[in-house]
């Protein structure tokens, strides 16, 4: 492996004045790089394009999803992209780490977000054991099995765990 000497991308101003990765997808001969962009209390995610994985352009259109929902809260966030069947999905987080949503997207530009959304919650973990926290989904798929991998925190705890849950999707 060798580390590249230089950022990818770069935050700047506005929404995405702190950013974080949290996918990378190949899709046909490009690299789609999503990301969240933070400027508090705000959180939406971008995404930046490259046909090399080294040079990284940002999508003109950014940021490609933002909070519309009142259970979405100040942002969407930390977003989980696969690629499954020529459709991209992806999981994502609201602002205040209370609930899960998915959204899907033909181009990885222009997503859809579910009607059932949040579609996982807090409330939703087994016995309680993440019911303060739940965040940073990791969306992958073996086979006919889609996991969503996440961390969570509960019962007045100061300790994260990490919980898998099973999706049915259609």
């Amino acid at each position: 492996m060798t580390k590249h000497s230089q950022p990818v991308i770069y935050g700047t101003y506005g929404w995405e004045h702190q950013i974080v990765i949290s996918s990378v997808v190949k899709i046909n001969n490009s690299y789609y790089l999503y990301y969240t962009g933070r400027n508090m209390p705000e959180y939406k995610m971008g995404v930046a394009i490259s046909t090399d994985g080294i040079n990284f352009t940002k999508y003109s259109g950014n940021p490609i999803l933002t909070n519309d929902k009142p259970w979405e809260l100040n942002g969407t966030l930390d977003g989980s992209v696969i690629m499954d069947n020529g459709t991209l999905k992806m999981v994502y987080m609201n602002s205040n780490a209370s609930g899960f949503g998915f959204a899907t997207s033909t181009d990885g530009l222009n997503w859809i977000k579910d009607n059932n959304n949040p579609f996982f919650t807090i409330n939703n973990t087994a016995n309680n054991w993440a019911d303060d926290d739940i965040a940073y989904p990791s969306f992958v798929k073996t086979n006919n099995d889609y996991r969503i991998y996440y961390c969570g925190i509960g019962d007045n705890s100061i300790v994260y765990k990490i919980g898998l849950l099973k999706k049915q999707i259609n």
